[in-house]
């Protein structure tokens, strides 16, 4: 298990007032099984993470175990840590170029398909998508 999840399980515990004991007691899980999961001996399970970022009032944790999986890795972008108002900010720019791709974004999907000549154009709006997709949820998580 990824360190920054790890971290991330005992920061957020602690953020929400619980002691490893309360915690486990609201996880429904013994105190042993909790200590395992943060010092990275066990895998969490899926449910347990969803417990614990509703409990914890941290659904970051869910996004940081997505990320440990293999898919998660593949699918999901890092994030960075970042203030408000630089989130905020990046996040108004990935709008921006986003508002800037409309037209050719209409252009092509106009015919349900994506010819030889659009498919550089194409692969920008991606790469454009992407990266709004990670200033979001950076602008997302930020407390």
């Amino acid at each position: 298990m990824n360190n920054e999840f790890l971290n991330a399980l005992v920061m957020h515990r602690n953020n929400a007032g619980l002691t490893q004991e309360q915690a486990s007691e609201k996880l429904c899980i013994s105190g042993r099984s909790l200590i395992n999961y943060e010092m990275g001996r066990t895998n969490v399970p899926d449910d347990i993470v969803n417990k614990m970022s509703q409990i914890y009032n941290a659904p970051i944790l869910g996004y940081y175990w997505l990320r440990n999986t293999q898919t998660g890795k593949s699918i999901l972008p890092a994030l960075a840590k970042s203030s408000l108002s630089e989130s905020g900010l990046c996040f108004l720019d990935g709008l921006n170029t986003a508002n800037e791709c409309r037209a050719d974004v209409i252009k092509i999907c106009m015919d349900n398909k994506i010819d030889a000549s659009e498919q550089p154009r194409f692969k920008k709006i991606v790469e454009a998508s992407k990266d709004l997709m990670k200033t979001l949820m950076n602008f997302t998580f930020i407390k």
